[in-house]
Order: structure tokens, then sequence, then C-alpha cells
């Protein structure tokens, strides 16, 4: 497809310059934007108006990375486990740190210590954000937001794959663990898949990109694990996209025509389909697995999730009626509106054009 943004990551890779259209500025830098790559612009462009944006994200990153290490001495030295997830650990395979954009610190800690951790963070200037979420708590300081997890993704989302984490991580440094290559290359995998469902950027075909060109990654292993999660269909279109961009072939893959899929990732952004690129015929936002998200949301069928509501009934099995009844009662007080809008409403329906589409993805 012929697009700006995907003209500009192909120049990108092949080391070129470009010279901007006027007539497609706006556009390539609310798609740069959407698809946080904005400071790509300034290494393919070369524009001195660019330059800001490069210097921007390079300023954020160092306050990340400064953030990063903070959080590491706090948990190592109450032994608590924590890994860290995302942008957090693969901005360092990129050329250039400041390419690999990123909102917040995503990090996972023992749930057996999650208010320990939390604590700590509440004692050391970290606020902690109102909001609902069943696998992780929100934090800012220095206006930098902090994702403190109990569990990967919420409990309707996690597989067996998935369920003891640091049994696929392995330690660095005292209680800081990483994921082997292989397991993090899985992970992200999975998470693109769910974010997927409601709209993926560019930036996660970069990331896929520079784990298998920057990693020492068995292949063998990594297809077994692929294929144990299900999704080698879609490891493949991944492969084939890389391929469009790059022309560089870093896995045995089957050729197919990716149009489809380099169009829907266009049409998307990082963050999904939102008001700025409305969903069109091959942009679907569709919320899957609602039931379970209602079930395992309002029974808090989670033991991480539940302590994190209610840090001091939440861990004892004989506390759960108190806990439960409470909850129930804030949600129909709170989310009545939200509960029925999920439930009903047509947005929310998948249809069969959908699904098949969404199995042409490979999910």
């Amino acid at each position: 497809m012929n697009h700006p943004i995907v003209d500009m990551l192909k120049a990108y890779f092949k080391n070129e310059e470009l010279d901007i259209n006027p007539a497609l500025e706006k556009e390539l830098i609310s798609k740069a934007k959407e698809q946080a790559l904005l400071p790509f612009l300034y290494y393919v462009y070369h524009k001195k108006e660019y330059r800001s944006y490069y210097i921007t994200a390079s300023i954020t990153q160092e306050e990340f990375l400064k953030l990063q290490t903070e959080l590491t001495e706090f948990f190592n030295k109450a032994n608590i486990k924590h890994l860290f997830l995302k942008g957090s650990v693969l901005y360092g395979l990129y050329p250039d740190p400041a390419l690999r954009t990123r909102g917040d610190i995503d990090i996972l800690v023992d749930n057996e210590k999650f208010n320990e951790a939390k604590q700590i963070l509440l004692d050391n200037g970290y606020q902690m954000l109102p909001m609902e979420s069943q696998h992780h708590i929100e934090f800012v300081k220095n206006n930098m937001m902090v994702e403190l997890h109990f569990l990967l993704f919420d409990e309707f989302c996690n597989i067996a794959y998935f369920k003891s984490p640091f049994d696929l991580a392995i330690p660095i440094e005292k209680s800081y663990y990483t994921f082997t290559n292989e397991n993090f290359f899985v992970y992200c995998l999975y998470h693109f898949a769910i974010h997927l469902k409601m709209g993926a950027g560019l930036r996660y075909i970069l990331d896929f990109y520079y784990m298998l060109k920057k990693w020492d990654i068995d292949k063998e292993l990594l297809h077994s694990k692929i294929k144990e999660v299900g999704y080698t269909h879609l490891y493949h279109n991944i492969l084939n996209a890389i391929y469009y961009l790059t022309e560089e072939e870093l896995d045995e893959f089957p050729k197919e025509d990716i149009s489809f899929f380099i169009e829907y990732l266009v049409k998307s952004g990082i963050h999904g389909f939102g008001k700025e690129n409305e969903r069109d015929e091959k942009g679907f936002s569709i919320k899957n697995n609602k039931l379970k998200a209602i079930i395992s949301g309002t029974f808090m069928t989670n033991k991480a999730f539940r302590v994190s509501k209610y840090p001091r009934l939440g861990k004892h099995w004989f506390t759960y009626p108190l806990c439960l009844i409470h909850r129930i009662i804030y949600l129909l007080c709170t989310q009545t509106k939200k509960l029925f809008k999920l439930l009903f409403s047509k947005k929310n329906k998948v249809t069969k054009e959908e699904k098949e589409f969404y199995k042409k993805l490979g999910i």
C-alpha cells in the first residue's frame, strides 16, 4: 500500500533521506503521532522543524531510565521479585533509544508482595491514580507514569502459558528478573494479539523486527512456544510485514500478500482506533470475552486482583463474602450504565465478517 508513514519506515530501514511532500506533511505528522513514531521524522526527513520531536523523545527516555533504576533499587532492597515489560526492555534494542518512545513504565512484581511494593512507591513520592484494572495499578511521579502489575494481563485474557511469569524469567541482579528472549517474544506476541482486536500500530512490527534482529533466539524453541499459544499464523503475518518494510527475512515463513495487514495497522494507531482515526470497513474495534471480563471483574476470581482492591480483607478466603458484597454494591452504584453499554451495544457485537477478518489477521 502507498502511505507516507509506510514510505518513511521503508526509507528508515534503507538509511535513505526523503523529501517531504508538502501536500502530505500534515497527514504524515498526524499519523506519526498516532503510531508513536514522531522521532523517525527527523531521522528520515532531516527537517529542523522535526528536531524537537527527537529531542523530546530523548529527554523523556532519559527520565524513564532514571525511574527504572530507582524502581529496581527499591525492589532489590526489599527483596521483591520484579521484571520490566514492553518498552522498558525494547528501547535497548533500537539503534537509538529515542526512537522507541513510550508513555509509561510497565513493571511486574511478585503478586504475593504486591501491597508491599505499592506501599514502597507511596512512601517514595509516587501518587496512585484512581482507575479500574484487573492487572495493574497506575502511579505518577514527576509527570511520568508507572504501571505496577500484579498480573501480566487481565485475568480473562490470561492463559496457562503465563500463569507463573517468574518461571519464564531468569534472575539478573538480586530480585531483578527478565524474561528469556524466547519468552519475552511470546509475551509481546500475545500482547500484540490482544491489542489487534481493538487496533494496533506499526511500531509493534518494529519491535518484533529488532527482537529477531538483535537477540540470540532459538528459532526452533520459539516456534514451539508460539504454536503452544496458538499464534503461528499471526507470527507469519508479522514476518511478512517485516519483509514488506525491510526486505529482510529473519525466519522462515510462507510469503503472502500482506497489504491487508499493513493497511489495518496504518489505519489504527498504537493505542487502537480512536476519535482521530475512526473505524471503517477494515477497522473493527471489538470487545471479546465480555462475559468473562464481567464475571472476573465483579466476583474478583483472581486473588491478586482482589487483594489490590481490598489489601487487608482480600488475602483471606473467609473475608471474601464481605469483599464481594462491597464490590457488587460499588459496581451497581457506579458502573451500571457502563455494564449495559458493554452487554448490549451493537458496536461490541462480533459479526461474521469481523470473525473472518480476525482469522485472516491470525487472532
